[in-house]
């Protein structure tokens, strides 16, 4: 886009709500197979507009205006309607409109819309279409195909060193009152490569997980044994009983 005025390679993310009680997430990646995510993105609400095709779009010229195909959408929250507006002929002309398709394929098309019509609901009718934009090339999408307005995603940069490598991306999503939205346990089964005659399940709980605090904080600590520590001295008790004294302040019967 050209508002971002960014000069290295970017991504750009899509963070939304299903339901009215979404008040942000947190957008997370990883390079080593989803073992470990760093977080790279926060959004709080308003997110992203997005939504899912009701009815095909059949694939079309990207040389000429597709007045023939309308782009009927049911947005995930249907407030967020109010944020795609009708475009003047020069808003059109000039790049305004800008959403993309994805089909289950992962087939992706950019595409520009100029006409809308509210059905109620959330329900929206795109229409006067321009296809194929920024080389996107063209598409067919049927019905339960996912609908993004580009105006509303966020920029991530990426590196060049990304290139040919599989990332793996997750959201975790919270509620106005800072609790997840997002499943809160996660399990999954390891099966251990030594000959272990019984597999690991391991079961990750994210129930005290809130969107509130500072980038890194301790909520509970404990301690069931103590830190390295090294003879310092000896001490005789009135009944004969050596003590050997350690660096880390423990004491222990010598003889």
């Amino acid at each position: 886009r050209d508002e971002d005025d960014i000069n290295s390679a970017v991504r750009y993310v899509a963070l939304g709500p299903l339901t009215p009680s979404w008040c942000g997430s947190e957008f997370g990646e990883s390079l080593d197979g989803g073992s470990s995510y760093y977080r790279r993105m926060r959004r709080n609400s308003p997110g992203a507009v997005m939504g899912t095709l009701q009815a095909n779009v059949a694939e079309a010229s990207e040389h000429y205006t597709d007045h023939t195909n309308k782009v009927r959408v049911q947005l995930d929250l249907a407030s967020y309607s109010e944020r795609i507006e009708a475009l003047t002929e020069q808003q059109f002309l000039s790049e305004g409109g800008a959403f993309a398709l994805v089909n289950a394929s992962d087939e992706v098309e950019v595409c520009q819309y100029m006409e809308v019509d509210d059905l109620g609901n959330g329900l929206l009718e795109l229409s006067v279409l321009l296809r194929g934009r920024v080389n996107s090339g063209t598409f067919a999408f049927p019905a339960g195909s996912r609908f993004v307005l580009l105006s509303t995603t966020r920029p991530v940069t990426s590196q060049s060193s990304y290139i040919g490598r599989e990332i793996w991306h997750r959201a975790v999503s919270f509620d106005s009152t800072g609790g997840l939205l997002t499943p809160k346990t996660i399990a999954t089964t390891y099966t251990v490569p030594t000959g272990a005659t019984k597999d690991l399940t391991i079961t990750v709980d994210l129930n005290s997980s809130t969107q509130f605090g500072n980038s890194f904080g301790v909520s509970s600590l404990s301690q069931d044994g103590y830190k390295p520590g090294t003879l310092s001295g000896l001490t005789v008790e009135a009944d004969g009983t050596i003590l050997g004294n350690f660096s880390n302040g423990q004491a222990r019967t010598m003889g």
